[in-house]
């Protein structure tokens, strides 16, 4: 029986140690964030900004470009979507996502809340290798028929 209780424990500290270890390499991820984007007929389109982003405790400033690969209206006026985004926190170091994205008009008209999946898909520099999950909740108010301005925030963790 003791040597049982040995086992167990044995094992039961190994797990906490592995856990323990595995949480060590994942940083914590908040943030927000604007864009101009300009969109094209056929439902791709661009969009630029800026981004504030707390990686680890650490507070980054970002230049964030948006490829949108392609959009769609469906399901009764919701929007669906595919981008990427590339946050370069300059010197060399960049995070870029593969992105599922969803939009919905809400209140006046024009203004869409957006929820949006963030993959990481790479990183370069001090990003090299890293890997993880975002999500961005916002909205994106258009400002005319092929602008808008899209505002968010950011949260999720990330592996180096």
């Amino acid at each position: 029986m003791n040597e049982t209780r040995t086992k167990a424990l044995a094992c039961l500290a190994l797990l906490i140690v592995l856990g323990v270890a595995l949480a060590a390499g994942r940083d914590p991820v908040s943030g927000s964030g604007s864009a101009d984007a300009l969109l094209f007929p056929d439902g791709t389109g661009t969009a630029s900004g800026e981004a504030t982003l707390v990686i680890g405790g650490t507070t980054l400033n970002a230049d964030v470009v948006v490829q949108i690969y392609e959009s769609y209206f469906r399901d009764e006026g919701v929007l669906h979507g595919v981008s990427s985004h590339t946050f370069d926190f300059g010197g060399g170091d960049e995070i870029t996502t593969s992105d599922k994205v969803v939009g919905e008009f809400t209140g006046p008209p024009g203004l869409l809340t957006l929820n949006e999946k963030l993959t990481i898909v790479s990183g370069t520099g001090a990003y090299d290798g890293v890997s993880g999950d975002m999500t961005v909740h916002g909205q994106l108010q258009f400002t005319g028929p092929a602008t808008a301005v899209v505002t968010y925030d950011i949260v999720g963790a990330i592996s180096r």
